[in-house]
């Protein structure tokens, strides 16, 4: 999570939010001291990084009200491929059905989750969330800065941008199957505007 006075950015799992919260650190280096100390950035390490307004709101004990919601996100079947991935760097045999079906395996819960568990845990919805394309991250980034906040844009920068993207071209691409899409109405309404000519 990134709290700051304009904006709540919510960590979803595997859409960049490491090399999100990278970038932020090094554009809240170059903050005058006051804006500096307003804007909180998780330590990736911890899984704290993953609350959601309830979580945070209890650990705080008092109640989060953001002004503006962010959050990054990525095209099912890419996340869900990813998920996979990373059970395969950690050595973990998962089965791929769970995935063409539309479901993601939680390290923390040690369970399996319908894509939109993770929505709805969050609280998410195109009505009142601005969601940053993983695939630009950070041109839609620069644009919510530039467009809904009063920071300077242009100091953010993603240093491992090219990675992410190369990572996001160079596989072939991992579509959603149609019951993955079914299971998940709402990622897959969310996709659709996002991602309209996919």
């Amino acid at each position: 999570m990134i709290q700051s006075t304009e904006f709540t950015w919510l960590h979803l799992p595997r859409t960049g939010g490491t090399s999100t919260a990278a970038a932020f650190r090094n554009f809240q280096n170059q903050l005058p001291t006051n804006e500096h100390d307003a804007l909180l950035i998780d330590d990736c390490s911890l899984p704290m990084k993953h609350d959601n307004f309830s979580i945070r709101s209890a650990r705080l004990e008092k109640n989060m009200q953001p002004l503006k919601i962010v959050m990054n996100i990525r095209p099912l079947g890419e996340w869900l491929h990813s998920n996979w991935k990373w059970a395969c760097v950690n050595k973990r045999t998962l089965s791929s059905a769970r995935y063409e079906a539309g479901e993601y395996f939680s390290w923390r819960l040690n369970s399996w989750r319908p894509a939109d568990w993770w929505l709805e845990y969050f609280e998410i919805d195109m009505h009142n969330t601005h969601f940053i394309r993983l695939t630009h991250l950070q041109e839609d980034w620069r644009e919510f800065l530039e467009n809904h906040t009063s920071y300077e844009s242009k100091k953010l920068i993603f240093s491992h941008l090219n990675g992410i993207q190369s990572a996001h071209v160079s596989r072939s691409s991992m579509e959603s199957t149609a019951e993955a899409k079914r299971r998940n109405p709402k990622w897959s309404a969310i996709e659709s505007q996002l991602w309209p000519d996919r």
